[in-house]
């Protein structure tokens, strides 16, 4: 299944995607990184396509983006995370600044990670760990990309830390 990338919804039309058996596939966690208004506004489609029951989302807003938080909590993104959160558990923090090409670029990664491990109403709750920027495309429905990285699936062994196609060091 292609998510979808309505950029219409309604208030009345909160459209959660369907998530498969419990235990079926992996419980996948999130980062969603904006730097500006254009990624904020792009986050949009990112979010409608990858929140459902059992996903943890967190959202990085660059410090370079005046009023980051503000901005956010008025944007349309900011608005649907509380109407229409689909039972997925959403955080959004305004920390680092990155710079292009730069190690602060992975400073929200870091974050992220330290918060899904250590803050104990997350540590836990997720097997999977996926960052992406503001303007990515999923095209995948959360169902299928969590039996992806599942008990069964092809990538079950894989992640985006540390993993044999990723040169961490970590491994």
């Amino acid at each position: 299944p292609v998510a979808s990338e309505s950029e219409s919804e309604s208030e009345s039309d909160c459209r959660c995607h369907p998530t498969g058996p419990e235990g079926e596939g992996a419980r996948m966690a999130y980062l969603i990184v904006v730097h500006d208004e254009r990624t904020l506004s792009d986050a949009l489609s990112l979010y409608r396509a990858i929140r459902a029951p059992s996903v943890t989302i967190l959202l990085h807003l660059d410090t370079k983006f005046p009023d980051a938080l503000s901005r956010f909590r008025l944007s349309p993104l900011g608005l649907e995370t509380v109407r229409c959160p689909c039972g997925s558990s959403f955080h959004a923090a305004s920390l680092h600044a990155s710079a292009w090409g730069e190690w602060s670029m992975n400073l929200p990664t870091l974050w992220a990670m330290e918060r899904l491990v250590r803050d104990p109403t997350l540590s836990g709750t997720w097997d999977v760990f996926v960052n992406l920027s503001g303007d990515a495309r999923p095209v995948l429905a959360p169902a299928p990309t969590a039996a992806l990285f599942g008990p069964g699936g092809p990538l079950r062994d894989l992640n985006f830390v540390t993993s044999r196609s990723t040169e961490t060091g970590l491994l």
